[in-house]
């Protein structure tokens, strides 16, 4: 996922819920008469697991990666995107941190800890 494909297809937008917003009208993969979303339409949806996911070419992607992108930033190899707070419904680009996937193993396995959930 590079900004320019991102920009084409999505902005930012701290008051929807998945933080971000559609640039476009997008169409059915299958059917491409039949329109699926509306320009300025929340993009994406929440998944069980927590997390918004939006469809990008085929392809379910994380919107907290691409509010990163598209804040300027780029995602690196052995890095994950981590919620500050841990609420992932905050997609802020202020709520957003690049850590080590090893970082955030500590700190989950720490605040398991503190709340004595094992």
């Amino acid at each position: 996922m590079d900004y320019e494909e991102l920009a084409l297809l999505f902005y930012i937008d701290d008051k929807s819920t998945s933080g971000l917003r559609r640039n476009n009208d997008s169409f059915s993969g299958r059917y491409k008469h039949i329109k699926v979303a509306s320009k300025g339409e929340i993009a994406g949806w929440k998944e069980k697991d927590g997390y918004w996911r939006v469809n990008v070419n085929g392809i379910k992607a994380f919107t907290h990666k691409i509010v990163w992108v598209l804040s300027g930033n780029e995602l690196t190899s052995n890095y994950v995107i981590d919620h500050i707070d841990g609420n992932l419904d905050n997609n802020s680009i202020l709520n957003l941190r690049s850590i080590q996937q090893s970082e955030k193993a500590h700190y989950l396995f720490n605040l398991g800890s503190a709340y004595n959930i094992s």
